[in-house]
């Protein structure tokens, strides 16, 4: 998977952002602190992962939200591991694969879907 990759908060923040109305599915999603929000907690850097490089990942949200709504369907699972150095949490599933949606000024909604037989995500419509 992803555990040998050596990047950090800066190789993330350097990395393009996804159109706000581009809907797209990750097999991955790397999360680390980005900044401080207005409540007090601090806002997330979220970005979307597909290959095991920084190659054609996105930044799906930075510096907006601070909490994250999880919704699963099905059987499907996910796991995260964090990379020692930098910190960053690294969400995964081996079944499915996730579409972020961004809902409010604090909160985005992530969906874990399933994966098809050629390993594409069935989007719920």
């Amino acid at each position: 998977m992803y555990h040998n990759l050596k990047f950090t908060k800066k190789d993330l923040l350097m990395l393009p952002n996804s159109q706000s109305n581009e809907i797209k599915t990750y097999s991955g999603l790397l999360v680390c602190k980005s900044g401080k929000h207005s409540s007090g907690y601090a806002t997330m850097l979220i970005v979307g992962l597909n290959d095991y490089t920084l190659k054609n990942a996105k930044i799906v949200s930075k510096n907006i939200c601070d909490s994250i709504q999880w919704y699963n369907d099905d059987n499907l699972h996910f796991a995260s591991d964090m990379h020692f150095q930098s910190g960053i949490i690294h969400f995964f599933s081996s079944n499915g694969c996730f579409e972020v949606t961004k809902t409010s000024c604090s909160m985005v909604d992530i969906y874990l879907l399933k994966k098809s037989q050629n390993n594409d995500c069935e989007l719920p419509f």
